[in-house]
């Protein structure tokens, strides 16, 4: 489960384990209602029915409240550290009455069972502060000893557990103080050593916690910079390259073919300048981001099929053939995020495929997932730098050879948008053959079922 707002490391952390106890605790109950079932019906032990079946089923109806509190919890968004914490302490507490609840009504002292009442203090550890589940640990040795010499002293009722040969263990002193000290000193021993490792990885836990926020903060002024340096640079850019264009229609009749030539040049830096300020501005946007803005169900074959059409004319004039199949499929997410993801893919492909070759685009659902491919029968990329091919600013040597213009970022900023809507990017090629990248989204929950479309 995924909470309604971003929670910090530690807050997952105590999250994640605050619903694992949840769903043990379902496991618990059911093993719990079967083994009472199997010394009925089997055995023949015979306890008081109406009590231990009341103290049985308590469990699971806590168990659904707590799912339920913590369910609201999330959708109002506030799970914070401290919610989950009381949340527990909520929960370990009944836990340990109940277990020693339902011990007292099968047998006492002679039901080896009453162990389980550590396993409550065992998954305390690593949610609560020392001195609370020091206090949950006394909570659990007194009523263990209440159920004990409670039972010996007949303050509380004793059910026989039928033994063969084994008298009642419950009016032995000896037996009653022997067991009683065993499982309050087994208790604060678990407290104590389990509670030291706790706090080692708890202080773990800060630790990490301070440095994620500081290279969150690092990444934060990382892209306030790029973005700052980046639209300072846009304008300036702008106005020289409208000044380039007027000179080189203006005097094109005054201009030897050499000084052309050179302004052209000029003018083609420019424009891979504006490119490269326009692709750092949309990295450093995405790169803060973790979840894409204006979520809309997106139509990903009716979008492929019109940036297909933009591409057509490009990959005619350059000789290449161009085909695109995708099957239809609706995305949950950011609709300009998507298209340039794959302008993108096949700008590059397209690019990247000499005369004669080939570009195929297909669309085809996996399960709950849309497999996106771009394949094309192009330069292909050198195998020892396929694990670069996702880095800032790379461009494999045979790609600069053919093409001398270009970012480096299209590659970068796919895959940040893939990682934005939860899939995954995978690259495939071989030099002189051709390249696949493939795209893996996750379809919008009304679109998994295909009679939608």
């Amino acid at each position: 489960m995924t909470p309604g707002r971003n929670l910090t490391l530690i807050e997952e952390e105590l999250y994640y384990r605050l619903t694992w106890s949840v769903h043990f605790r379902w496991l618990a109950s059911i093993a719990t209602l079967f083994a009472l079932v199997v010394a009925w019906y089997c055995f023949g032990v015979r306890f008081p029915l109406p009590q231990t079946a009341f103290v049985a089923l308590t469990v699971p109806f806590y168990n659904a409240v707590f799912a339920i509190f913590v369910a609201n919890l999330r959708a109002r968004e506030i799970m914070t550290a401290r919610n989950i914490r009381a949340i527990a302490i909520s929960q370990i507490t009944c836990d340990i009455v109940a277990v020693a609840a339902l011990v007292h009504f099968t047998g006492g002292i002679e039901n080896p069972f009453m162990v389980f009442i550590i396993i409550p203090i065992v998954y305390s550890l690593p949610l609560l502060k020392r001195w609370k589940v020091f206090l949950l640990t006394t909570l659990a040795a007194v009523l263990v000893n209440l159920v004990y010499w409670g039972q010996y002293f007949g303050i509380l009722e004793h059910v026989h557990l039928p033994t063969v040969g084994v008298p009642c263990l419950y009016k032995s002193k000896l037996y009653v103080f022997q067991t009683s000290f065993m499982m309050t000193v087994t208790l604060y021993l678990v407290d104590f050593v389990g509670g030291s490792i706790a706090s080692t990885l708890r202080r773990r836990e800060r630790e990490l916690q301070a440095t994620y926020r500081e290279l969150r903060d690092l990444q934060e002024a990382r892209a306030f910079y790029v973005r700052k340096v980046s639209h300072e640079l846009r304008a300036p850019l702008g106005a020289m390259r409208s000044l380039l264009q007027v000179m080189l229609q203006g005097l094109m009749g005054t201009l030897n073919s050499q000084q052309k030539d050179t302004l052209a040049r000029v003018d083609r830096r420019a424009e891979g300048l504006l490119g490269l300020v326009a692709d750092l501005l949309t990295f450093a946007h995405l790169e803060v981001m973790q979840k894409p803005q204006r979520r809309e169900p997106v139509a990903m074959h009716e979008l492929a099929d019109s940036v297909a059409r933009l591409f057509i004319p490009h990959a005619e004039e350059r000789g290449v053939s161009f085909q695109i199949s995708t099957a239809p499929a609706t995305v949950d997410g950011n609709r300009e995020d998507l298209r340039q993801l794959i302008t993108n893919l096949v700008s590059n492909a397209i690019r990247y495929t000499p005369q004669g070759g080939h570009v195929w685009v297909t669309g085809v659902i996996e399960g709950d997932r849309l497999a996106l491919s771009v394949r094309d029968t192009g330069i292909g990329i050198p195998n020892d730098k396929l694990p670069n091919v996702f880095d800032e600013f790379f461009r494999a040597s045979n790609a600069r050879q053919l093409v001398p213009e270009g970012s480096g970022m299209g590659m970068a900023i796919s895959k940040r948008i893939v990682e934005m809507h939860g899939g995954q990017i995978t690259v495939v090629s071989e030099e002189g053959k051709g390249t696949s990248f493939n795209v893996l989204l996750p379809l919008a929950k009304a679109a998994e079922d295909p009679a939608i479309h």
